[in-house]
């Protein structure tokens, strides 16, 4: 079943009177559930009840197809677009530091031509362990600049980003 199918489903259910804040707020209710039984097993030492999480969860999602329909919006296309969001931020894997001061990116820098330097690098040499390019939404990753072996690439609305979050999965990999 996809997300789409699913909405048609569950707007067999909806209210007549039902409209985008009606959603957002038994969206909020639901959610509110979910925290509340994970809350009794964490810090109440109760068993995850996983019948009632998968009501609770199957609730939130009923919601989330509410708002999407009452939107126009296709469940399907949202979770692809967030897919797509993921992988511009996390290219390879879950990179903590996309959210922090940079990591180990901290003194690189993007030059006029779309080249991200390690600080203090000769930009001549060629020699230095990594750097990043962007073009017209295309972006690239390079072991180094002189031995033209591309480690990741991709298209992205923000390829700056999308490269820095690729350099900096290649840099923190063991070697």
């Amino acid at each position: 079943m996809t997300f789409d199918e699913y909405a048609a489903h569950a707007a067999r259910t909806s209210n007549a009177e039902s409209d985008i804040v009606n959603g957002a707020l038994g969206l909020a209710g639901e959610a509110g559930e979910v925290v509340e039984l994970i809350k009794k097993h964490r810090y109440h030492g109760r068993d995850l009840d996983l019948d009632a999480l998968k009501k609770e969860i199957g609730d939130v999602l009923w919601y989330l197809a509410e708002i999407a329909t009452q939107a126009g919006l296709s469940l399907d296309d949202c979770a692809a677009h967030n897919l797509a969001k993921l992988r511009e931020r996390h290219p390879v894997r879950f990179d903590p530091s996309y959210h922090d001061a940079r990591g180990v990116l901290a003194g690189y820098e993007w030059d006029a031509f779309g080249s991200l330097w390690a600080p203090g690098m000769d930009r001549d040499d060629g020699e230095h362990i990594a750097c990043a390019s962007v073009h017209s939404g295309q972006w690239w990753v390079y072991s180094a600049p002189s031995s033209g072996t591309v480690i990741a690439n991709g298209i992205s609305d923000d390829p700056k980003r999308a490269a820095e979050s690729a350099l900096r999965a290649y840099l923190e990999a063991p070697q």
